[in-house]
């Protein structure tokens, strides 16, 4: 954990807390769009078209294992870690 916290301050990003990936999301011709990851009482929305990722969510969302999510801390939307826990 130390680890990871000294990792992300060097290099700028901010984390999400871990959730669960409540909707993972396609477009018509099947494609990742992006997901959503949610807790109690907070929702997420990241959008994303990387095939490799939506592997990970879809096993992340099946073993109902939560997700946290690396991104700059000036561009959410750009995602440079997914961390899963086990």
């Amino acid at each position: 954990m130390e680890e990871t916290r000294v990792l992300r301050e060097q290099i700028g990003h901010r984390r999400t807390q871990f959730r669960k990936v409540a909707e993972i999301i396609f477009d018509c011709f099947g494609d990742l769009e992006g997901f959503v990851l949610t807790d109690c009482c907070t929702t997420l929305a990241f959008k994303t078209r990387e095939r490799q990722v939506g592997e990970l969510l879809m096993r992340a969302c099946r073993d109902r294992m939560p997700l946290s999510v690396f991104v700059l801390k000036d561009d959410r939307s750009k995602i440079r870690r997914l961390v899963i826990r086990t």
